[in-house]
Parts: structure tokens; sequence; C-alpha cells
């Protein structure tokens, strides 16, 4: 095939993803068809990061929901955590939604959630219930089935799970116990949380170093379901960061974290023998007839 042939067949192929994605690439002063297989490398890093990121963001959030759900009420006597919500409401019987909690939240407390995050449980309610066209209120149908609490744990996104473990959810007194950190007649979430961590990590002194760790993962979370680089020289090596959310879902079920490895492929593709057949079967179908 002419040099001429490839050259137009890279230059279609930018156009589709645009010079400006294209940029980390060119690291080394790659020519096109390098930087082309570099970005074809990093799709698929990206594409064998699916498993462990898919169970790390749903064994996360249902331990929270789980773990949160029995204890609140230990922490808080007389809250109601959890219930069974009505057709055509649009409160979900569960402490994740602020209207179901401040029914039974003690007077004179500040209520639970910051005001950032209320406002991402109602955003959330919104998509699932829908809303007004007109005054933007929330619009269950009157016949509708009632909402579960799992479909609300559902369409939260990681950000606000991560967000649980700020400082703002720490232990402020034995009335106001919030999340992290003992309370009378319920331990440190975090030891519920991540049973299976090290001691270390299973008591509010260790919140900062979890929610940096989560954080860390999320924002690299992003870039893989973004399409952002993730396997350059500028970035962090995404093994390290792969090796990281299977120790994390270890803390929370040894079992689950075995499964995810089992399944996953991405050591394999990571590699520089990964890379290089990536890299083969790109320069192939440049070279294609």
């Amino acid at each position: 095939m002419s040099s001429a042939l490839q050259a137009s067949r890279l230059g279609r192929l930018l156009q589709v993803i645009s010079a400006e994605r294209m940029g980390p690439y060119h690291y080394g002063g790659a020519t096109l068809a390098a930087a082309m297989a570099r970005y074809s490398a990093n799709v698929a890093v990206c594409e064998a990061f699916y498993p462990v990121l898919h169970v790390l963001e749903i064994a996360l959030r249902n331990r929270l929901f789980d773990v949160i759900t029995r204890e609140l009420p230990k922490r808080y006597p007389g809250v109601k955590a959890a219930g069974t919500s009505a057709a055509g409401t649009t409160i979900i019987a569960t402490w994740l939604d602020p209207q179901w909690l401040d029914q039974t939240w003690p007077v004179g407390l500040p209520p639970l959630f910051p005001k950032n995050a209320v406002r991402d449980i109602d955003d959330a309610k919104g998509r699932i219930l829908g809303r007004d066209p007109d005054t933007k209120a929330l619009t269950p149908m009157p016949h509708s089935r009632p909402v579960t609490a799992g479909k609300l744990v559902a369409t939260m996104d990681f950000g606000f799970w991560v967000g649980l473990f700020h400082a703002s959810f720490v232990f402020r007194s034995a009335k106001d116990p919030r999340l992290w950190g003992k309370a009378a007649g319920s331990p440190d979430l975090l030891a519920l949380v991540f049973p299976h961590a090290p001691a270390k990590y299973q008591s509010v002194n260790a919140l900062k170093v979890v929610r940096d760790r989560l954080h860390r993962l999320r924002k690299f979370r992003n870039r893989v379901f973004h399409h952002e680089p993730v396997a350059t020289p500028l970035r962090r090596d995404p093994l390290l960061m792969y090796q990281t959310a299977v120790e994390t879902i270890a803390w929370i079920e040894p079992e689950a974290a075995r499964a995810v490895e089992g399944l996953g492929r991405l050591r394999a593709v990571a590699s520089a023998q990964g890379e290089r057949a990536v890299h083969a079967a790109t320069h192939r179908v440049l070279r294609r007839r």
C-alpha cells in the first residue's frame, strides 16, 4: 500500500477523533501513525479496566448503603432508615432520600446531608421519577409502581458515594455522631464497610487516607469512561491503579476481588507484549488494501 494512501486514511481518522484528543499520544516526537497506535493501545487498556471498575463501584455503593441502613438507627435512636415506599409519591423510603430521613431526624440537629448532596439526590430522583416541564417539580404517575431504595442507590453516581467519606460525616458529639467514628451502640463504620482491610484503615483516624484512595480511583475511573489517556508516560502506571482497585475490593469482600481478577485481562493487555500486539493490529488496519 502506498504511503499516500496510508496518510489519507490517517488524516480521515484524525478528523473523526480530533487533533486535540490525539495530542497526548505524540510524546517523543511520534508520527501520526505511531500516535494512532498508542491511542489504540489506550482504548484496549480502558476496555480491560471495565470489570474491576464495575465491581468496585457496585461493591462500594452496596456495602455503604447496607451498613448505613443497619447502623443509622443505632447511632440516632428513633431515626427510621428504611421503610416501604408508597405509589404515586416523590418520597423514597430510605435514609438516602432526605425527605424520608427528615421525618424522623432529631429536632435541633443539622441535617445529615449537606446542600450539594441534597441537590445530587434530587437530581437522581428527577431522573427516576420525571419532572413537570413547566414547574420542574417531581411528577410520579398517580398509579405508578413505588420506586425502590435500590433504584435510587443505582442512580446515584460514584462521586456521591465517595463523597460520603468527607470530613463533614465524621463524629461530632454523642447526640450527633454522623457516620464515621464510634458511637453508643455502633462501631466505627469504616470497620463495617471494609471488614477485610488492615486494621490501620478501619478507624476514623484513617478516613482521609481512605478518602484520598477512593478519590484517586474515582478520577481514574472518569478518565477511563470519558476516553482520556490512562496509558501514557504522563499518567500513573495503569497497573498500579488496577492493583489499588483490586485491593480496595478485597477490603470489602476478598471473594469479589478474586472473581474480578479471574474475569480481567488488564495485566495481559497492559504488558509490553499486549501493547505490541495492539500496535501491530493498528498498523495492519492502516495498511489494508
